[in-house]
């Protein structure tokens, strides 16, 4: 929540956007957000892929030896880079070399690295390379009939049901992985991975309780690593349990104390639990061992804006725009805080540029309206255009923001068109929720119905 110094203006949306990306990773499948990045393999293009998909192990099962057939020697740089998940449906002997390096039965998973007119360079979960034939393998997002003919012959070989899951997790079905998974633990799975695997499936769902159990358990099977504390911190989060949480970041800084993005992830967590100065703290941690972090600048910049501190905010802001001079958020931040330092041309300027980079962006619209509509340097006044930013904010908000329909209220105020002042400005009012920002928009309501324009004092 952010709040202006006038009493009569309080911001709730705020003027400034946090930005999405201090939020910490929450672990959410289908090829959303994961906070287990250590656990990526990569991915084609066009495959769909979930969190599981990130998790390279081996379902146990008989592997039949296959055909040793000829192949390149190990993959080179002018071997087509793909990458993507397989499923082997006959069996096969990895060769590298010529030498047989694995065998690989129905139903294993293999990570794709590169590819070779009808080779292809894959990865076993036990980091055994070589080449296999493309016909021997599919995509696993289209392996279902390979672990249905499996699970027919073997129906209580949990491998093939939490092979099967991480199909239906390459393919979005989240219902369906979540059965595999069930399935696969209760005959016997005991892969921390999988409980980490479901428990992302859980969150996601907001099944937190559960999601909870599962990281839990994959802790207790000996999968003490910073990804599932991450996991767990990110669903104690959602909890707003967040003493649990910064434990669990603390863990993971402890576990990765050079790597920025776990003093990113505390940051962000600490900034939603409302400890503004460890968030400062820490986006400063991030920014010392990457300077630039741009999410880490974002992060540490709105964070000196909620303290207070709006030229050290302005200095971050500064940063980003160089790192990224078409980051309109950015500038539609700093904005806001030259306004807060009422160096009203510099936030205008900046306003302008929002608008320019990211025309259906509402807030920079409405920032831009009320400064033009309530300013009180005169010269900066300029009902006309406050009328034109505040109509565009509330039509690209569809007039529901109470925010967009207060900066229009006051720029027909400062046209002297009180009616329609005073018709929006009692919107304003009805569409907020709780009865302390009623009361103060209520007498901003009364100064329209006395004819009176709303003014920023110089603070704000």
């Amino acid at each position: 929540m952010l709040k202006s110094k006038c009493k009569a203006h309080r911001v709730v949306r705020g003027p400034l956007n946090s930005g999405a990306k201090d939020t910490p990773p929450r672990d959410k499948p289908n090829g959303r957000n994961s906070a287990v990045s250590g656990l990526q393999p990569r991915v084609l293009p066009r495959q769909k892929v979930g969190p599981s998909m990130k998790i390279l192990w081996i379902l146990a099962m008989t592997c039949l030896i296959g055909t040793v057939t000829v192949l390149p020697v190990s993959a080179a740089e002018e071997d087509e880079q793909v990458a993507g998940l397989v499923a082997v449906h006959t069996p096969q002997t990895l060769i590298d070399k010529n030498m047989p390096v694995a065998e690989v039965g129905p139903g294993e998973v293999l990570s794709v690295l590169a590819q070779r007119e009808e080779f292809l360079w894959v990865e076993t979960a036990a980091q055994k390379r070589g080449w296999i034939l493309k016909n021997a393998v599919v995509n696993l997002a289209d392996a279902d009939v390979v672990f249905d003919t499996l699970i027919k012959q073997e129906p209580t070989n949990w491998a093939f049901y939490g092979g099967r899951a991480l199909v239906w997790e390459a393919r979005g079905d989240a219902e369906k992985a979540l059965a595999d998974y069930d399935k696969a633990i209760e005959l016997g799975l005991k892969d921390p991975l999988a409980y980490v695997s479901r428990g992302m499936f859980y969150a996601a769902a907001g099944k937190l309780d559960e999601a909870l159990k599962d990281y839990d358990q994959a802790i207790e099977l000996g999968l003490k690593n910073e990804q599932v504390y991450s996991n767990r911190a990110a669903a104690y989060m959602a909890k707003r349990d967040f003493e649990k949480a910064m434990r669990d970041y603390d863990a993971v800084v402890a576990m990765k104390p050079e790597d920025p993005a776990a003093y990113y992830q505390r940051a962000a967590a600490a900034k939603i639990a409302g400890d503004y100065e460890a968030a400062i703290k820490d986006f400063g941690l991030a920014i010392r061992l990457q300077p630039n972090h741009t999410p880490a600048l974002n992060g540490r910049g709105y964070m000196y804006f909620m303290t207070g501190k709006s030229r050290e905010a302005i200095a971050d802001f500064d940063k980003v725009i160089q790192l990224n001079p078409q980051d309109a958020l950015a500038y539609n931040n700093r904005g806001f805080n030259y306004q807060q330092l009422g160096e009203f041309k510099k936030a205008l300027a900046d306003y302008a540029k929002t608008n320019e980079l990211a025309p259906s962006y509402s807030l920079a619209h409405q920032n831009r309206a009320w400064l033009l509509a309530t300013c009180p340097d005169e010269k900066i006044r300029d009902g006309k255009q406050a009328l034109e930013s505040g109509e565009n904010a509330c039509r690209i908000s569809e007039y529901r923001s109470p925010y967009d329909v207060k900066s229009l209220a006051a720029a027909y105020a400062e046209i002297g068109d009180f009616e329609n002042a005073v018709k929006w400005q009692t919107k304003v009012v009805t569409l907020l929720n709780d009865e302390d920002s009623r009361q103060i928009e209520r007498e901003i309501l009364k100064m329209y119905a006395d004819k009176k324009p709303y003014r920023l004092k110089k603070a704000d």
